[in-house]
């Protein structure tokens, strides 16, 4: 099976290719060069960011100097993002969040919708399965599909980076196509993440001042034709860029509308300090978070579940703080509605070595720090792990968060004396 790429010669023009450069290669000079999708519109510039340095606190030297590590890597190698476009398919077929184009002889698989870390997450089908269609979706000059899935679309917080920021088309899309309904194509998800899906949807899309907008969802496993197909490519590639511009956009319209009567009344004063707990699941746990939300609350947090929020509502709520600490996982993707300048705490489970978070902090233009717990002994990868953390290592990242001139990261300048001399047998992280 053939891939074809979308724009390849002007989205990739800036160093932002990771792949295989023969690949590239065949996209811009091989048989395939001529025959993918349209160009419709730009979306969003090619981009360039340096992120800075991580604040580190807790857990062990060892695993502190992997993250500092990763770290020094990922700024080295992946500075420069692809832009973005807008772009039209013919005689297209979506299955498990992957874009075909078929013709007589050949099915081929546009590229941005099967970049490396997708193909961990979709399998292709083969050309007789994917000619198999289900469901057959003719051209209609009163109606214009645009898909915004990927395979991502079932996580909260791929959700919010990955596919929301692709609305931007809808504005283009009007204007091309003034009397058409726009109808938007993503995969089912699920009650819970589908009920995300429509309201975030229709709230930017309420910003933009748009109607006559529709959001339909098709199976992961169903095989969906269009004849004609708009669609939108990525604005990241993971984990650790992420378009500027596109987190902005969905940060500021998904916002800019909203009434605080939505807030939960206990809420409405919107505090200017969150702490963002983690629903008990039985993986990676944080097993003394009453302790950690207690310490806090004395100075001035509020602790919140984002999970049993409406998106909206926690889009409100992280715009109004000034400073955020919570627990590594989807609900601290909300930092992404947080304002410049607001200060990031994350607390992890140690040898997590995660730059998602530290990224989408950089693209925000958010102070970020990050605090480990010493886990569990379980037998299960260091993402899953239960952990502990040590309350006074909390209040050491708040404290270099709020004055970070005052106590520079180690990892920028000579070591930090506190750290150096604390005790390593004044915390037991098993004392349950």
């Amino acid at each position: 099976m053939m891939y074809v790429s979308c724009a390849h010669a002007d989205i990739y023009r800036n160093g932002s290719w990771f792949d295989d450069p023969v690949l590239l290669n065949e996209f811009r000079h091989g048989p395939s060069a001529s025959r993918g999708p349209d160009i419709v519109a730009e979306l969003y510039p090619a981009y360039s960011y340096e992120r800075p340095d991580p604040a580190l606190f807790g857990g062990g030297e060892r695993e502190r100097a992997q993250v500092e590590s990763v770290a020094r890597s990922t700024n080295a190698t992946f500075r420069n993002g692809a832009g973005t476009v807008l772009a039209r398919a013919e005689n297209a077929c979506v299955s498990r969040a992957v874009l075909y184009m078929l013709d007589e002889d050949t099915v081929r698989v546009v590229y941005e919708t099967h970049r490396p870390h997708d193909r961990t997450v979709s399998v292709l089908r083969n050309d007789s399965e994917i000619r198999m269609v289900d469901e057959y979706r003719r051209a209609d000059p009163f109606v214009a599909y645009l898909w915004v899935g990927s395979p991502g679309s079932k996580n909260y917080g791929h959700w919010l980076v990955d596919d929301l920021p692709k609305l931007r088309a809808l504005s283009e899309l009007r204007r091309l196509r003034p009397y058409a309904k726009i109808v938007i194509v993503t995969i089912d998800c699920g009650e819970t993440h589908n009920t995300v899906h429509a309201q975030s949807a229709g709230a930017i899309a309420e910003s933009l001042e748009l109607e006559n907008i529709e959001l339909i969802t098709v199976s992961w496993e169903a095989r969906l034709f269009f004849q004609e197909l708009y669609f939108v490519t990525p604005v990241t590639n993971h984990p650790v860029l992420k378009s500027p511009e596109a987190m902005r956009f969905v940060a500021d319209h998904l916002t800019a509308s909203l009434d605080s009567e939505m807030v939960p009344p206990e809420l409405r004063a919107l505090p200017k300090r969150l702490f963002v707990e983690r629903a008990w699941t039985g993986y990676r746990d944080l097993a003394n978070q009453a302790e950690i939300a207690d310490a806090l609350a004395a100075d001035g947090f509020v602790s919140i579940d984002p999970g049993t929020m409406p998106v909206l509502v926690q889009a409100m709520l992280f715009g109004a703080a000034d400073m955020v600490i919570g627990c590594m996982g989807a609900s601290m993707t909300n930092t992404l509605f947080c304002k410049p300048g607001t200060l990031i705490g994350h607390i992890a489970p140690e040898g997590w070595i995660e730059t998602f978070y530290w990224d989408l902090a950089a693209t925000r233009a958010q102070p970020y720090a990050a605090c480990y717990g010493l886990s569990t002994p379980q037998d299960s990868p260091a993402w899953h792990k239960n952990y502990r953390v040590n309350p006074a290592e909390i209040a050491r990242m708040r404290d270099r968060l709020e004055n970070p001139v005052a106590t520079a990261p180690a990892s920028s300048g000579p070591p930090d004396p506190a750290v150096a001399a604390r005790p390593s047998s004044t915390f037991d992280p098993f004392a349950f």
